[in-house]
């Protein structure tokens, strides 16, 4: 009778409880996700099923996206700054079994940040400045010594639709906001609601506000 080694036994066990072993679901998390463009997000997957399953994944990007915007590996999803979807899909399927698998919607919005800091511009010989934190939109006219400040800022993430500026300025921000602080301007409530929209250029040097009231539209520049 030939004699079995432990190892051979240790081998024999190790394929039984292989072929035992079964994937049963794949599971991302967080179930929803919204990403910063120019950012990197670190996303879990959780492999369960019985016995003791491969838990390793392969990650895709379901859409075509820019050439930067890629997944690891590690699950690791590097979003280009020039990245022109707003949404993206991806995908985790079990290496062991690929039918089982999980999907997870990515919103893709330009970092509010962006905006952050001083501008200026020029209208009608008259120069006026802004400040833009992620609280408050603070306006300067020297020349008349005005100055109004809108506060509690609402920023929801918008595509510019007007083809004549939407090439330059594609995306940006709705803001939202109740003036708090108001002097020398006219017919202006502290307790009125303001909006308006603001699209950042690609090249981040400037931006422009869009009331859509009214029509006005105004490029600011990075002040100097």
């Amino acid at each position: 009778m030939k004699k079995i080694t432990l190892l051979q036994l240790l081998i024999c066990l190790l394929v039984f409880f292989s072929s035992c072993s079964k994937v049963e679901q794949v599971k991302i998390e967080p179930l929803s996700k919204e990403a910063f463009k120019g950012s990197s997000v670190k996303l879990k997957v959780i492999v369960t099923g019985k016995g003791s399953p491969d838990t390793t994944v392969t990650w895709n990007i379901i859409e075509t996206v820019s050439p930067k915007t890629t997944i690891s590996k590690e699950g690791v999803l590097a979003i280009a700054d020039d990245e022109q979807a707003t949404q993206i899909t991806i995908k985790a399927s079990a290496n062991s079994d690929t039918s089982k698998n999980a999907m997870l919607n990515v919103k893709l919005a330009l970092n509010p940040a962006f905006f952050y800091g001083k501008w200026e511009i020029f209208k009608q010989s008259t120069l006026m400045k802004i400040i833009i934190d992620s609280s408050a939109w603070e306006a300067f006219y020297p020349g008349n010594r005005s100055h109004y400040k809108i506060g509690s800022l609402t920023w929801t993430a918008v595509s510019n639709n007007d083809p004549t500026t939407s090439k330059l300025y594609p995306e940006g921000y709705l803001i939202v906001g109740k003036s708090s602080e108001v002097r020398n301007i006219t017919n202006f409530d502290n307790n009125q609601i303001h909006s308006f929209s603001l699209f950042l250029a690609k090249d981040k040097n400037s931006f422009m506000r869009i009331e859509k009231d009214n029509n006005n539209q105004y490029v600011f520049n990075k002040s100097k």
